[in-house]
């Protein structure tokens, strides 16, 4: 139910900056006479869009628990299963460590009666044939329909209008999203083929004009409207791993506000893309199906002027408290980068993440001080994030880059820009909550309304939703009926019997249980510390660091093989725990893997930051001596200069 309050700010609030300022519309009078259809058609069409698909999620049964599957084939299957009677989330446990954080991020936020592991039936490969078959067998099942061919049939004997279309570029590895969110939200499939589009370039029109030509070919097929903003089906689920721009005849615009769009630019649907490999957009479409975000986090890092005033969280507390949601903000500017590393020295917990910043793709300014994409924060949680900036999703495969970086980090919605949009392009922060808590996706909230083409993108499921914390039907007790499927606490029982430690750790990891793994090592090396490897320490490394167990943490560092050392999100997470310890430190094991941490994008301030602490555990000479190596590391003269002049502040006594 959207309270009242809620519901008006949505009617009221303007589509674009320069509207934000001018009196608002009256929203419609409603009388006991009007059906609830009526006054559904009476609301504004991102906030009607939004309500259906809640509608939708709220009559399907979802079961309480998680199953986690080792292999494509094997997702497949399991979405297979889902039906009118029960739904479940499905992850891929690859092996690589952001599958086994993110699997551990989704149990932990949404909190399953039974994680079940599940191999499958062993079958495989899957080319392009069967996998497009698997798919559309999968929607089928999902609703009840003999076939793929007779959905459009059962959607109207059901009363479904499906919101939106999920497109395909056949082949790509973000066909588990697809799989996921045309099953899940009931969307057809407009199948498309773009074997040279890449994440590092522009994409050319003609492959944008390929994308749009499948889904309007598509869409002879089913008999919905679909041609304007308001009709039935307003959301393009674009799933692919090509770039996150266009190249127009002048500029770069996003991808995302280029699909869903007649030849003449009117739009017709907003659009969002799901990238990565098949575990990540998996994560990223069950996140967006099973999730809502319960705490948030505003970070306002712009001066208090004209234009940036616009951006300040004014109403911010008070939409949150109506919408009863735990939040945070961070609305002084005076604060600046001491407050965002206070804040991300441990993983974050909000679910809901809205920063306001200036810079390019690899940093960003806050008032004062410059941050860096390595001070993007670790997130316990799954998380939603609106990044107010400049070029931050420009390269979807940097991954040394702002909007990569989130995703990496577990965010599985993100809001960016993919070449310098000006501040006008962004939604301000309130007007933006107002349109969220009311109903409206997230791609329809953070588009300004009736705009032409521009530079700002949404990355993940257009559909996404956010809503009151318990806004939903509750999960239904007992685990689905998959034969073969094991529960995770069983496989884990076994690993720790026979000393299988590192594959215990992983398991404690995926079920959420970082507390466990915490007290697992300290126990290990009180009593058998040799029983701490390498593989171990990699697995539980950023357990530690959620827990706060920082002597543990620096304990698995030490461990680590010289390469894992030098892994650009191991590093960052040194830094984001350690750099106050610095300050006071007399611990030489930590200085000296701290020199070991030093990062060529911040080479002067992690060196400088060294500095004392270097001296105070050693010597000054011992100073004088990491200075030279850092010189001769990089090739930037000012940073060379800069970091002479650090040293030339370092007292010699």
């Amino acid at each position: 139910m959207i309270r009242p309050l809620l519901l008006t700010l949505a009617i009221l609030v303007a589509a674009s900056v320069a509207d934000a300022q001018e009196a608002p519309v009256q929203p419609p009078q409603q009388t006991q006479a009007q059906t609830a259809e009526e006054r559904l058609r009476n609301l504004p069409p991102q906030i009607r869009l939004g309500l259906r698909v809640e509608a939708t999620r709220q009559r399907l049964p979802v079961a309480s628990a998680v199953v986690i599957v080792s292999n494509q084939w094997a997702y497949l299957e399991a979405v297979q299963m889902w039906s009118l009677a029960v739904r479940f989330p499905v992850l891929i446990d690859d092996g690589s460590d952001i599958a086994r954080e993110n699997i551990g991020r989704f149990v932990r936020a949404f909190k399953p009666g039974v994680v079940l592991h599940w191999d499958g039936d062993g079958q495989g490969p899957l080319n392009r044939e069967l996998l497009r078959a698997g798919i559309e067998q999968a929607v089928a099942n999902a609703w009840h329909a003999p076939s793929y061919a007779e959905l459009g049939a059962k959607w109207k004997e059901l009363g479904l209008v499906p919101p939106g279309i999920v497109a395909l570029n056949s082949g790509d590895a973000a066909w588990t999203a697809a799989a996921a969110l045309a099953a899940g939200r009931g969307q057809p499939i407009a199948w498309f083929e773009i074997e040279g589009g890449h994440p590092g370039r522009a994409m050319s029109a003609e492959e944008l004009s390929v994308i749009r030509s499948a889904i309007v070919t598509e869409f002879r097929n089913w008999d919905f409207a679909w041609g304007a903003i308001g009709d039935d089906i307003d959301a393009v689920a674009l799933c692919t791993n090509t770039a996150s721009r266009v190249q127009s005849t002048d500029r770069p615009l996003a991808l995302t506000d280029l699909v869903g769009r007649h030849g003449d630019e009117k739009q017709w649907a907003w659009c969002g893309q799901i990238v990565g490999r098949p575990a990540e957009a998996a994560y990223a479409a069950m996140c967006s199906l099973y999730l809502r975000p319960s705490s948030a986090w505003v970070f306002n890092g712009y001066p208090l002027k004209p234009n940036f005033n616009l951006h300040q969280p004014v109403q911010a507390a008070e939409l949150f408290e109506q919408i009863g949601m735990a939040a945070t903000i961070d609305a002084n500017p005076n604060e600046g980068l001491t407050t965002w590393r206070m804040r991300t020295s441990r993983p974050i917990n909000a679910e809901l993440a809205i920063v306001s910043t200036s810079g390019m793709r690899k940093w960003f300014d806050l008032t004062p001080g410059r941050a860096y994409y390595s001070d993007v924060p670790a997130l316990r949680l799954p998380t939603v994030v609106h990044f107010t900036h400049s070029f931050s999703a420009q390269l979807l495969n940097d991954r040394d880059s702002i909007a990569r970086r989130w995703i990496d980090q577990g965010a599985y919605a993100y809001v960016g820009a993919v070449d310098e949009p000006y501040l006008a392009a962004f939604q301000p922060t309130d007007t933006l909550l107002s349109r969220l808590f009311a109903g409206a996706p997230l791609a329809a909230a953070a588009r300004l309304d009736n705009a032409q083409p521009w530079k700002v993108t949404v990355l993940g499921d257009p559909l996404t939703t956010v809503l009151r914390p318990d806004a939903g039907r509750p999960p239904i007790e007992g685990s689905p009926a998959i034969e073969g499927a094991e529960r995770v606490e069983l496989r884990l029982r076994r690993q720790l019997e026979n000393e299988r430690l590192a594959e215990g750790c992983r398991s404690l990891i995926m079920l959420g249980r970082d507390a466990d793994v915490a007290r697992l090592i300290r126990t290990m090396l009180g009593d058998r510390p040799e029983l701490f490897t390498p593989e171990l320490a990699r697995e539980a490394f950023f357990a530690l660091f959620r827990t706060s167990q920082r002597d543990l943490m620096l304990e698995a560092f030490d461990r680590l093989d010289r390469e894992t050392r030098a892994e650009t999100m191991i590093v960052d997470a040194m830094w984001q725990a350690f750099r106050n310890d610095l300050r006071t430190t007399t611990d030489d094991r930590l200085v000296d893997a701290m020199r070991s941490c030093v990062r060529e994008v911040s080479i002067v301030e992690d060196g400088s930051q060294l500095l004392a602490p270097v001296k105070r555990v050693y010597n000054y000479d011992v100073a004088v001596a990491m200075t030279g190596e850092l010189i001769q590391r990089t090739g930037d003269d000012s940073a060379k200069a800069e970091l002479r002049a650090a040293l030339g502040r370092l007292s010699r006594d």
